[in-house]
């Protein structure tokens, strides 16, 4: 009987137990494939929140800004639970991926990239993509055309060795849209022979005479920009007016931009050529309070990060909303409605 009975109790207490970390386990919210835990609606009182925020390769301005976004955040809502780590990518196009494959939470988008993956076109034809919105609008992102000294106009790259940027890029993606509406194909035809590689590594392709040209989108100025022309004499090609006629008639979405003389080392003249609008955005079940928090603080700290970055000079709470083709996330839009930005 006594032994009947330790039988008895032992069954008994292994059920309490089962039944405690069941419990334990329904707390803490089922846990996804890739191992975090599903996020509720809002952010209750002691949760820990770590976004992962999806930049770019190396020596481009989403890399460098997305790197003290993330610092900042963490820095500025750590007593709110949320933290916030940069991760290095091949750029837009696959920041829009890593959101859809779950790598990712928050990411710096091209505005057009991101309007493409909600609309299914371009690179997303067939497999659109919407479970993603806007926080803000950022800086403008510029078109750059570094060449050799020796070239003059972008018609000269005829035959040349280009650097086009890395494959699933936002940067590659400007590349093939400029280039081709100029009769510069290089995807069926190769007008221009392309290099598919980062920042960083263009930059050293063009210091080793690797290469003739390369094509940069970012914010001003861009490092790798700067590196090139500091211990080279290439140079920034100036666009004509015709061709970013061509180019505004094509794709809407640019407008014509100047970059001011003095930008660069060894610059003496404005250069002509197109930008369009960056975003940052958020997975859609990112949860309200926590993209409030992300976009307020973002504003309150930017005129600190106006002093490092120049390319945030041209960010304004005032401009949030330009250029935003898709739409904004909830807590965003909350925060925009309060500052009478949105309606």
């Amino acid at each position: 009987m006594k032994s009947l009975s330790k039988k008895v109790m032992c069954v008994i207490i292994i059920f309490m137990l089962l039944i405690s970390i069941a419990g334990c386990g329904g707390k803490n919210g089922n846990t996804t494939p890739n191992g975090n835990s599903e996020k509720p609606v809002e952010q209750s009182s002691g949760e820990k929140y770590m976004l992962g925020l999806s930049t770019a390769t190396a020596g481009g301005t989403y890399y460098q800004v997305g790197g003290a976004l993330a610092q900042m955040w963490t820095r500025g809502l750590k007593d709110e639970n949320i933290s916030v780590s940069a991760q290095a990518s091949n750029g837009s196009v696959d920041n829009v991926n890593r959101m859809k494959q779950g790598a990712t939470e928050l990411a710096l988008c091209h505005n057009k990239v991101a309007m493409w993956a909600q609309n299914g076109d371009m690179m997303f034809e067939g497999q659109s993509y919407k479970d993603f919105s806007a926080i803000s609008a950022m800086w403008p992102n510029i078109v750059e055309i570094v060449v050799t000294k020796d070239i003059n106009n972008i018609q000269e790259l005829k035959g040349k060795r280009v650097v086009v940027g890395a494959i699933n890029s936002g940067n590659e993606t400007d590349a093939r849209l400029v280039f081709e509406t100029l009769g510069l194909e290089y995807t069926n035809k190769k007008v221009i022979t392309p290099e598919y590689v980062g920042y960083n590594e263009a930059a050293d392709a063009l210091k080793n005479k690797k290469v003739q040209a390369a094509m940069y989108t970012g914010g001003l100025p861009t490092a790798a920009v700067m590196d090139v022309l500091v211990s080279t004499d290439c140079k920034i090609l100036s666009l004509d007016d015709e061709t970013i006629k061509l180019l505004k008639e094509e794709y809407p979405f640019y407008e014509e931009f100047i970059i001011p003389k003095g930008t660069y080392p060894n610059q003496d003249e404005d250069i002509k050529t197109v930008c369009y609008a960056n975003l940052v955005v958020a997975k859609n079940d990112v949860p309200e309070d926590v993209v409030y928090k992300l976009i307020s603080s973002f504003y309150e700290n930017l005129p600190d990060m106006q002093e490092s970055f120049q390319a945030l000079k041209t960010v304004s709470l005032e401009k949030a909303s330009t250029g935003v083709p898709i739409p904004f996330h909830p807590g965003a839009e909350k925060y925009l409605i309060e500052k009478g930005i949105l309606k």
